[in-house]
């Protein structure tokens, strides 16, 4: 299924992504990924965008014309080493399970990914979905790198049903010791609902909606702090997260989208931009600046 972007400096690109149907509450939804891209719709005139997730790359698209029911059986366990997942007649090896910036994006919680090795990951798209072995969703396919698949575990996709549509965070400043009777220990945490010790950072954007127990140390004592307030993830040094570009002659505004964006069509002027952003400290309110083809940032 292809999908148009955004216009971005006088052209428009289209990217192409699987899928899968699911039912939801009598509902019929179509589960895929937006990349991280600013998408603008959809070329299946049939289908359109329900909703695109600000807190994982999750796109859900409706079409009042799908009939039928269409039962997925969710593995919320993230999968052992080794293990051999599939989608109809391919074949993937699990090799690792990693952690990325949000959006691959300096000074954000980290995402869980799922490493697979397949033999020619050239013929695979995102938002491909990959089974276990009792036909359980595992995940669906994010990016590939280096010969390498990296899939999102299907664990977001259940939450992306489940959470508001926004990146938020327990309001706790102070060291984390536990949650719940898990114990913190170098800032990772096991996480019971997915089997396996992973960042606090993605720990507390994935249970954002649960009601949860934390001890707490504070400067001169322990305390124990139930169902804590949830905040949205925000910082003025953070670039921002959008999914739509902000523009005006040339000039947009840097956030996610747009970065994401150049990310596809030029890989060298988006580790450049990335460097450079690194350096700056008023992000929020800087710009990208196109003239003559050339990339540049502006600093307000």
């Amino acid at each position: 299924m292809d999908f148009e972007l955004e216009e971005f400096n006088g052209s428009k690109e289209t990217i192409t992504a699987n899928g899968f149907l699911y039912t939801r509450n009598k509902k019929n939804y179509l589960v895929t990924t937006h990349s991280f891209l600013p998408i603008n719709k959809c070329n299946n005139e049939n289908f359109n965008i329900l909703f695109q997730s600000n807190w994982n790359e999750i796109m859900v698209l409706k079409n009042k014309n799908i009939t039928g029911k269409y039962n997925v059986k969710f593995s919320n366990k993230l999968p052992q080493l080794g293990s051999v997942l599939t989608n109809d007649s391919i074949n993937a090896t699990v090799r690792d399970i990693c952690f990325f910036n949000f959006a691959f994006l300096p000074n954000y919680p980290k995402t869980i990914y799922i490493k697979l090795k397949v033999e020619n990951p050239n013929d695979i798209f995102p938002g491909t979905p990959f089974y276990d072995n009792i036909s359980r969703l595992v995940g669906i396919v994010s990016f590939i790198e280096d010969n390498y698949i990296f899939m999102l575990p299907s664990y977001y996709i259940e939450k992306t049903f489940q959470k508001k549509n926004k990146l938020e965070v327990f309001d706790i400043d102070d060291t984390i010791l536990k949650i719940n009777k898990n114990i913190v220990k170098k800032n990772m945490i096991y996480n019971p609902y997915i089997g396996y010790t992973i960042p606090v950072s993605t720990y507390m954007v994935l249970e954002s909606n649960r009601n949860l127990e934390f001890e707490i140390q504070r400067k001169y004592d322990k305390i124990i702090h139930k169902n804590p307030k949830v905040v949205e993830y925000k910082d003025k040094k953070l670039i921002p997260n959008k999914r739509k570009l902000v523009s005006k002659n040339n000039c947009y505004k840097i956030n996610s989208a747009i970065l994401h964006y150049i990310r596809m069509i030029n890989p060298n002027d988006s580790k450049r931009l990335i460097l450079s952003l690194e350096n700056i400290k008023n992000i929020y309110h800087s710009k990208i600046i196109i003239s003559k083809d050339k990339i540049m940032i502006k600093t307000s």
